[in-house]
């Protein structure tokens, strides 16, 4: 008995976060085989930039034994039977500090979730499969402009320029 659960992003990957901002992760666990899996474990190590809302946990489709929870930055969920042809998403969300330094440092971090499964209750498992999802900070963006004179740029020895510089700073 070989079951196939996979762990799928529906919407993969996140740019130009900036603080405060608050983002949903859904974790897709589908039994893709022909046989029931069993003592499934979904893990996912929530990066310590990230701040998770633990009362916003949601399920739908195939109910875990308990309801996920986290543990520090870790949310778990464990299914005893998960049928074939199954699927289950869960659901949280996660703040962006308002620190700015996170963005300064590290301009993305990376999400992983990582599912493991037996073929019967109690057995060996499987390898654990993952899926991760990376979060991009929205950077500052500097741009700067000739105002005068206007083109073509011919100016005399002495001759005066006048620039326009624009500094987009993100929330945070």
């Amino acid at each position: 008995i070989n079951p196939k659960p996979s762990i799928e992003p529906i919407n993969g990957n996140l740019t130009e976060a900036d603080g405060c901002d608050v983002i949903t992760f859904a974790i897709t666990v589908e039994n893709k085989g022909g046989a029931p899996a069993y003592d499934v474990k979904v893990n996912d190590a929530v990066p310590s930039e990230l701040e998770p809302d633990t009362g916003s946990i949601m399920v739908t489709g195939e109910q875990p034994v308990s309801s996920p929870t986290f543990t520090g930055q870790t949310l778990m969920a464990t299914y005893q039977n998960f049928p074939p042809g199954k699927k289950s998403v869960i659901k949280f969300k996660a703040k962006v500090p308002a620190s700015t330094e996170l963005k300064l440092c590290r301009p993305a971090i990376t999400n992983k979730a990582t599912v493991e499964w037996a073929s019967e209750k109690g057995a060996t498992k499987f390898q654990s499969m993952d899926d991760v999802a990376t979060v991009t900070f929205a950077r500052p963006k500097i741009t700067k402009t000739i105002l005068s004179p206007s083109s073509p740029y011919k100016l005399p020895i002495g001759g005066i320029v006048k620039y326009e510089v624009k500094i987009q700073i993100p929330e945070g």
